[in-house]
C-alpha cells in the first residue's frame, strides 16, 4: 500500500479496511467449507442408505431363490415318488 501524502488516520482507516476485508473473506470461505463438508455428510448417508437397501434386496432375493430351488426339489420328489408308484401299480 502506498501510504505517502495520508494522515495517519487515512492510514489506519486503509489498514483497518484492509483487515476488515480478510476477516470477510475468511469468514466466507469457512461458511463454504461447512456447505461443502454438509453435503458431503449428506451424500454419504444417503450412499449408506442406498446401500443398505441393495443389501436387503439381494438378501431377499437370495432367500426367495433358496425357497423356489427347495419347492423344486420337493416337487421332484414328490414327482419321482409317483412315477415309481404308478409304475409299480402298472407293473402289477
Amino acid at each position: 500500500m502506498v501510504f505517502r501524502g495520508l494522515s495517519v488516520d487515512e492510514i489506519k482507516q486503509k489498514a483497518q479496511s484492509s483487515f476488515d476485508s480478510l476477516e470477510q473473506r475468511k469468514r466466507e470461505s469457512a461458511k463454504a467449507v461447512a456447505a461443502q463438508q454438509a453435503a458431503r455428510d449428506a451424500v454419504g448417508a444417503k450412499m449408506q442408505r442406498l446401500k443398505a437397501l441393495r443389501e436387503a434386496k439381494e438378501a431377499a432375493d437370495a432367500q426367495l431363490a433358496a425357497e423356489q430351488a427347495e419347492a423344486k426339489k420337493l416337487a421332484g420328489v414328490a414327482n419321482a415318488k409317483a412315477a415309481r408308484k404308478a409304475k409299480a401299480t402298472a407293473a402289477s
